[in-house]
Parts: C-alpha cells; sequence; structure tokens
C-alpha cells in the first residue's frame, strides 16, 4: 500500500495487524502498549478518543482539585487555622492550565493560586500535565492520519 500511495489503506492495514500482535501475543509487555493505545485512539486514528479524553482529563482534574481544596479549607476552619478556599472558577483556570501545561499558563497568570495548593493538589496537577500532554500528541497524530495529503 506504501508502494501504491494509498496512505489510508495502509494505515488500516497497520491498525489490523497491531490488532492481530495483540490477539497472537496476549501476555507481553508489548501488548499492553498495544492495547493503551488502541483504548486511547485507535491506533492513531480517532479524534474523539483524545479529544474527549482531554474534556474529561480537564472535567476530573477540576473536580479533585476543587475537592481537595475545600476540604482543606473545611479541617483548616475545623482546626481553627485560617485558610484560603481556592474558588471554582479558580480551580477550573488551574487544571485548563495544567492540561495546557506546555504553553506555561500557570505560570504566567496564576502565581498565586499555585502557591496556596495543597499536597493532594500539587500531585494532581503534574498528572494531569502529562496525561494531557500524551492526549495532545495522540490528537495530533489522528489529525495528521486523518488529513494527510495523498
Amino acid at each position: 500500500m506504501a508502494g501504491q500511495n494509498k496512505v489510508h489503506h495502509e494505515l488500516m492495514f497497520q491498525r489490523r495487524e497491531l490488532r492481530c500482535r495483540e490477539i497472537a501475543e496476549p501476555h507481553s509487555l508489548a501488548t499492553w502498549g498495544y492495547r493503551i493505545f488502541r483504548w486511547l485512539s485507535d491506533y492513531g486514528w480517532s479524534i474523539t478518543r483524545p479529544a474527549g479524553g482531554l474534556v474529561a482529563n480537564v472535567g476530573l482534574e477540576w473536580f479533585l482539585i476543587y475537592y481537595f481544596e475545600w476540604t482543606e479549607f473545611l479541617l483548616a476552619k475545623l482546626t481553627g487555622k485560617t485558610a484560603e478556599l481556592l474558588g471554582f472558577g479558580q480551580s477550573f483556570a488551574l487544571s485548563v492550565s495544567n492540561v495546557f501545561g506546555f504553553l506555561g499558563l500557570s505560570r504566567s497568570f496564576l502565581v498565586d493560586e499555585i502557591k496556596t495548593l495543597t499536597a493532594a493538589s500539587e500531585i494532581v496537577s503534574p498528572t494531569q500535565t502529562i496525561l494531557g500532554l500524551i492526549l495532545f500528541f495522540l490528537l495530533g497524530l489522528a489529525l495528521r492520519n486523518r488529513f494527510r495529503i495523498k
């Protein structure tokens, strides 16, 4: 297919080949990588899976950051300490800036919010950045594969 410049047929063949490798070697380490690749992006073909993963990443991490900040605020109030609560909009902005971490948005605009993060939120933030980078890569790969000029 590559010699005949049939790009989409070549990609379809590669997808089927990876699927057959999953079936032929069900318990190898490479097979788990293929399964994750299939699950996240349908072997680099699906646009909706990585885009949906990005939206889910923002939403889930937004909820987690807000939840951790809220529980820390309640614990501080119960013990009589003073604490600031990171607002709903601020936690959303922090979540979006974590996903777009490669743009450096959080270092520019959210300096005060980052200084007040709890320990649990500080674990969530880099995890979200790494997952966001992987999903952006898979989204770019799918767009490249779909709109490749023949």
